[in-house]
């Protein structure tokens, strides 16, 4: 699992991020477990949210993202 945190190359160019793999809740429990500085991003509505989310997720509603990928820390999930 330690390519999921894998940056990616700064000499690749950017293009279109790939759709990131699916993880089943046993694998992101481990990966959670394993590597202190993952951070789950939760971007329902702050009502869904607030009714179950993850420990230590934090929640920005996917409307109210930034449109410049620049300005989201994308990691390669590959």
């Amino acid at each position: 699992m330690s390519s999921l945190l894998s940056p990616p190359d700064a000499a690749t160019p950017r293009g279109p991020t790939p759709p990131a793999p699916r993880l089943s809740a046993t694998e992101l429990g481990e990966l959670l477990r394993s590597h202190a500085d993952v951070r789950v991003l939760d971007v329902r509505t702050p009502g869904e949210f607030e009714t179950a989310h993850i420990s230590g997720a934090y929640n920005i509603p996917l409307d109210e993202l930034p449109a410049d990928e620049e300005e989201v820390e994308v990691c390669d999930p590959q």
